[in-house]
């Protein structure tokens, strides 16, 4: 676990030698594991997965005698690496105690395929029992100008069977072991051949094979061209360690929205006509589902540009929008007037309005939509921290998440703020959201 970034990711490590010594060598530091021992899994850190997590390696070697030594590395979300401890470092293999799979899973399965007016290319499969071997984990989509079918196979070094593409097939599509369909949007006109070559869980591929009928080769007449809408209401966070980018998504009617990218540059330069964001590395791209990113791998003493584009299934990029400063959180003290009875927080409400927008809030113990919250500053009689109950000496601050609540609150903002208890009007104060470069607090009475 990480306490500060939080985890992002598992990596496993392999390191073989010809004696126990020497494979356990490998694996004895960090920098030993990355440099010598070889990287044969990423996994993506999920935070609800068991305490116990389970890797199988259908990789190792049966033609030799060796000796394997496993590493776990863990990276959190700024890609700080940690050596795990614990790990069974007792394996060996030869050939008379591993019964290698080098049977391809997925041998005779066919594929078609369908061509939409909205230039839409659909690759659809079915998925054969389990062979007697090891799971189809991956499936791989290629597509060139030329047919695929005459694609050879091998045998590697580990016994494993491949298949032999020409470099000219590009890669467009990396699935799970699951998937029945894909869709590609052409960028160009002409005729498109594709193929799909599935791999099992030991490394062991097959070409899937056209369906009878099929034509080899699809000839695409009409294709996206449109570029997206932008994305909108894109701000930027300042947190301690990390900055996080949110916005509302961009739409096509076309393709569809792809993916977003975003750029972090440190010259404004760079990123002042689209021609120069086409030729730059995106920092990283997201899903078409994804509305916020959090970058950790900056330094605390540069000063960075961002920018986010919308991308649709085709390739053509929107317009990109630089991020807007946003007040987060609002956060503010109370306590109870002096000769008042005490307050129960769950009978106090509070509005909010920024000339456009207004909400009402009621007090939740972990704030969220249409809720604040609050910690005990002073708690004399412990009435609040045990009960939610403001008495006589007591003080807390109360935290309101502006882009939970739908509130586009930035500098120089003006706000009317009503406090109510049982839905009766205690006090209203309007009040303007200093500058960044002031105190950031205001006096209110």
């Amino acid at each position: 676990m990480d306490l500060d970034t939080g985890m992002k990711e598992e990596r496993i490590y392999r390191s073989e030698a010809s004696s126990l010594n020497g494979s356990l060598d490998a694996i004895m530091s960090l920098n030993k594991v990355i440099m010598t021992s070889k990287l044969i899994a990423t996994i993506p850190f999920n935070e609800e997965d068991s305490n116990e997590k389970t890797y199988i390696d259908y990789t190792v070697e049966d033609i030799r005698s060796l000796y394997y030594a496993y590493a776990i590395v863990g990276l959190d979300k700024a890609d700080n690496m940690v050596l795990y401890s614990g790990v069974n470092n007792n394996n060996r293999t030869d050939n008379t105690t591993i019964d290698q799979d080098s049977t391809p899973y997925v041998a005779g399965t066919q594929f078609k395929l369908e061509f939409e007016l909205s230039g839409n290319v659909t690759l659809l499969w079915s998925l054969p029992d389990p062979d007697a071997g090891t799971a189809l984990t991956r499936q791989y989509i290629y597509v060139n100008d030329s047919s695929m079918e005459n694609a050879g196979t091998y045998v590697d070094s580990n016994g494993r069977r491949k298949v032999r593409i020409h470099p000219k097939n590009t890669l467009i599509g990396v699935l799970n072991g699951t998937a029945r369909s894909y869709n590609d949007y052409p960028s160009q006109l002409g005729t498109y051949h594709y193929g799909i070559i599935g791999e099992d869980s030991s490394g062991n591929q097959v070409l899937y094979k056209l369906g009878e009928k099929i034509p080899d080769g699809l000839v695409v007449n009409r294709v996206d061209r449109t570029n997206p809408a932008s994305i909108y209401n894109l701000f930027y966070f300042r947190n301690p360690n990390s900055v996080r980018l949110s916005w509302s998504p961009g739409a096509d009617s076309d393709s569809g929205i792809g993916a977003y990218n975003i750029y972090r540059v440190r010259n404004n330069d760079d990123i002042d006509t689209l021609e120069k964001v086409k030729h730059l590395e995106p920092l990283t791209s997201v899903g078409e589902n994804v509305r916020s990113f959090t970058d950790y791998s900056g330094y605390s003493s540069a000063y960075y540009f961002y920018l986010v584009s919308s991308v649709d299934k085709a390739g053509n990029m929107a317009f990109p929008i630089i991020p807007t400063d946003r007040i987060q959180v609002l956060e503010f003290k109370v306590r109870p007037r002096s000769g008042s009875d005490s307050i129960n927080m769950e009978e106090v409400s509070i509005d909010l309005y920024d000339g456009s927008e207004q909400v009402s809030l009621y007090y939740d113990t972990m704030s969220s939509n249409e809720s604040y919250t609050a910690k005990a500053v002073m708690d004399p009689g412990e009435n609040f921290d045990r009960y939610d109950v403001l008495d006589k000496g007591a003080l807390v601050n109360i935290y309101i998440d502006l882009a939970d609540v739908g509130l586009m609150l930035t500098l120089g903002s003006e706000v009317v703020m009503k406090i109510l208890l049982a839905e009766a009007e205690i006090c209203v104060h309007t009040f303007e959201i200093p500058p960044m470069r002031d105190d950031r607090y205001i006096l209110i009475w």
